[in-house]
């Protein structure tokens, strides 16, 4: 099952871009095996929420996609943003920082493996995918094996600024 995580102010932000940028065109109706999570960060504005009606819809009307909404002070802990940008320029600090790690943190690719292997379940939303350099590329898939081996963290990409680029 795929699972695409959506901030509010993202989709009041970019509307149908948002959406078109993830499924072709737009069409929803193409969306199968899909859990969509949207963090209510902020309220919706008239057209996000005329897409909601339209996931939710879809929700009703396929057993395969879920629509789940979830308030930023119930999730804020479960939810680490992951700032390739901020990761480029800070490394290991960064990451220590962001996921709470112990003193005894390596500050390399093995530490990273372990420390995050020990993690409670996360789920890690990845922004800024233009910025990706050979180390935060290492570190993704440290991260993507980590998830695959242990099921505690799940990596989901915001793909929003990449759709900005391409305009």
């Amino acid at each position: 099952m795929n699972i695409i995580t959506f901030l509010m102010s993202q989709l009041n932000e970019g509307h149908e871009d948002l959406i078109r940028g993830i499924w072709e065109d737009g069409d929803l109706s193409m969306i199968e095996n899909t859990v969509i999570e949207i963090v209510l960060d902020e309220i919706p504005d008239e057209e996000s929420g005329e897409i909601l009606k339209r996931l939710n819809a879809l929700s009703e009307e396929k057993e395969s996609v879920e629509l789940e909404f979830y308030y930023p002070e119930e999730s804020v802990e479960d939810v680490a943003v992951l700032d390739i940008k901020r990761l480029n320029e800070e490394k290991h600090a960064y990451l220590k920082e962001l996921f709470h790690f112990p003193e005894y943190y390596g500050e390399n690719l093995d530490s990273l493996y372990e420390c995050l292997s020990e993690a409670n379940d996360r789920k890690i939303v990845v922004t800024n995918l233009g910025a990706i350099d050979d180390f935060s590329l290492k570190v993704l898939n440290v991260m993507e094996d980590v998830a695959e081996e242990y099921h505690n963290i799940s990596l989901n990409y915001d793909y929003d600024e990449l759709l900005d680029e391409e305009e």
